[in-house]
């Protein structure tokens, strides 16, 4: 007869390894981790293209890289067997990492853009968010620190580097949020760096428990936490018929291509052309059996052979590689409106600001060459630099100011080339300073509205 206390422990295990059942409609992450069950909800209509990159890599749909040789490795499910390799008590605790052990921020070999929503915050606790390479306590100077507030010579100097300062480089490393810290600036702090792309549904007491493991003084677990599995449940007809190849992910596709027998120094060769900057995925066999592959990055437009000498036979298969880094585009002679409707500095009024673009910003002669912003009742500024990325519905906007002010606009097309956005501002012009990292800090602030971006 089995006692009182064994009887709990059974049905105490019985629960932690239940299978998640939602009640409502949605698309749900399971992780099945060494320290027991926890569920996120996604928000796969809020944040399609940051979803359907974990999805892709959780299902193992879509294929990923080596971080050292950018060779193209076989999809499988990517989370499987990885360890929660940073946890910070009541803060986060991170994944994703195929590499934990390196210190760099290893991830699937391709980024993707950052992708945020009004109605996706960091500010209650348990959101899951993509991670990337933006640090708060960063080198002076490095363009996300400085030691005191940047003069406007050498804040115009350096413009070009606010637009590569980490964030837009997110892969397959995520975290998910505790109760913030009482050193912490607060996961609200969070916004506008890292984009949330759901919410823990069941099971936040697992989260709670693994956020509460010993750490090394690296913040990694003494004892691999693992993830087991990472299933993905689809409940209801959108979250059914929502498909990730309608995003523009990673994705190898055979092609063909001229092949050609050339003559060169080391005998006879195969040779086919390839474009400048393509990614080719090459397989080859002598016997349609043994294949082996190389993985092809291409710079200028050039022919690539393929050496048959000593070879009877040769079979070959190209394959065509995408990568989402892809997205980044100019807009020339564009005009943004945007109606900011809380700006801290607008007097509670809704003030239009307009950004007109010029056609040729590589004429670096041209001191006004990326284009002018104006503010009503302020003298028309420089736009020092930029970056327009494409998401689904939409775009991410980032824009450097010769009035001291670094904007991230996410746009959400409503009807034609009019919609709404969510900013953050980064006002280097307005900070404050302290003794203590990270020193000078720009006064950041939200602000919403709507906009009309209009092309020739």
């Amino acid at each position: 007869m089995k006692s009182t206390a064994t009887i709990a422990l059974l049905a105490l295990i019985a629960q932690i390894a239940s299978a998640f059942e939602p009640t409502e409609d949605g698309m749900y992450a399971v992780f099945d981790t060494s320290m027991g069950e926890f569920t996120v909800k996604l928000a796969f209509d809020g944040v399609p293209l940051t979803t359907a990159n974990f999805v892709g890599l959780a299902e193992g749909k879509i294929p990923y890289f080596s971080n050292e040789t950018g060779e193209a490795l076989s999809a499988k499910p990517y989370y499987d067997g990885m360890i929660f390799h940073r946890v910070v008590k009541n803060f986060v605790i991170q994944a994703g990492d195929p590499d934990p052990d390196d210190d760099q921020a290893n991830g699937p070999g391709y980024r993707i853009p950052d992708e945020m929503h009004p109605n996706l915050s960091h500010e209650i606790p348990y959101v899951i968010s993509m991670a990337n390479n933006y640090c708060f306590p960063c080198e002076e100077n490095s363009g996300q620190r400085w030691v005191t507030s940047p003069s406007e010579e050498e804040f115009n100097e350096r413009a070009l580097e606010f637009l590569n300062v980490g964030e837009n480089t997110g892969g397959s490393q995520f975290f998910i949020t505790v109760e913030p810290s009482a050193n912490s600036a607060g996961p609200g702090y969070l916004d506008g760096h890292f984009t949330v792309f759901g919410v823990v549904e069941d099971g936040s007491e697992v989260v709670e428990a693994i956020s509460g493991v010993g750490v090394d003084q690296g913040y990694q677990p003494l004892e691999d936490v693992v993830i087991h599995s990472v299933k993905i449940l689809r409940r209801g007809e959108a979250a059914e018929n929502w498909n990730i190849e309608d995003y523009e992910l990673p994705v190898i596709q055979a092609v063909n291509k001229d092949v050609s027998l050339a003559q060169t120094d080391d005998g006879p060769a195969f040779r086919f052309p390839a474009a400048a900057g393509e990614k080719l995925l090459l397989q080859e066999s002598e016997d349609l059996s043994d294949w082996s592959q190389d993985f092809l990055n291409i710079g200028e437009a050039s022919d690539v052979e393929v050496d048959l000498a000593g070879r009877e036979k040769l079979f070959l298969e190209l394959f065509s590689v995408s990568d989402p880094t892809a997205y980044e585009e100019r807009i020339p002679n564009a005009t943004f409106e945007a109606d900011i409707f809380n700006h801290p500095f607008g007097a509670r009024q809704t003030v239009t600001w307009s950004f007109k673009f010029n056609s040729n910003s590589d004429d670096t002669e041209n001191p006004e060459r990326f284009g002018i912003v104006s503010v009503p009742n302020l003298p028309d500024a420089r736009i020092l630099a930029y970056q327009y990325h494409r998401l689904p519905n939409g775009a991410r906007l980032r824009i450097v100011t010769q009035s001291q002010q670094v904007m991230t606009f996410y746009l959400r097309f409503i009807e034609g080339n009019l919609g709404g956005y969510v900013a953050w501002i980064d006002d280097y012009f307005h900070g404050t300073e302290s003794s203590q990292p990270p020193y000078f800090v720009p006064q950041r602030f939200p602000v919403t509205g709507f906009f009309e971006l209009s092309t020739p």
